[in-house]
């Protein structure tokens, strides 16, 4: 494994910026830290933990941040929760790729790709490090908007 320091990809630059306005997100302890170690992971090239941190951060968020997934659904101000089901079909299919992936790696069953000690397994974890990374960005850009037009 190679580290790296900067530069970092654009969608990684993106993740990043959301680090540093975890405060304004009103993100929880729990999803503030693990943002800050995925920020670490990212700048570091540490792609495995940019997997396993991206899929922990979606978790997190879902359940640390619940009033972002509550919706209205009744005059008597019944609450329900709506899950990820504002998400694109694709959005979410890259979600349910993310939780594949990082199970593959946290949950040992055998070989997985990536992880094979191959000549390709540099270059596929970087791109699947980035498809996490892009697979988590339009959870942050929902919640950036939630915060912001909120009172």
């Amino acid at each position: 494994m190679t580290a790296r320091t900067l530069p970092l990809s654009a969608v990684a630059r993106n993740v990043a910026s959301y680090h540093l306005m975890a405060r304004k997100l009103d993100l929880g302890p729990h999803a503030s830290r693990i943002l800050a170690e995925l920020d670490a992971a990212m700048t570091a090239g540490m792609t495995v933990s940019q997997i396993i941190l991206s899929a922990t951060l979606v978790d997190v968020m879902a359940h640390e941040t619940s009033d972002m997934f509550a919706v209205d659904v009744s005059d008597d101000e019944q609450t329900s929760q709506m899950g990820l089901s504002w998400l694109t079909a694709e959005e979410r299919r890259e979600l349910d790729w993310l939780r594949f992936r990082r199970n593959g790696i946290v949950h040992y069953e055998g070989p997985v790709s990536g992880m094979t000690a191959g000549a390709g397994d540099e270059a596929e974890l970087n791109a699947d490090a980035e498809r996490a990374l892009a697979a988590l960005l339009p959870l942050l850009d929902s919640l950036e908007r939630v915060r912001y037009i909120q009172p």
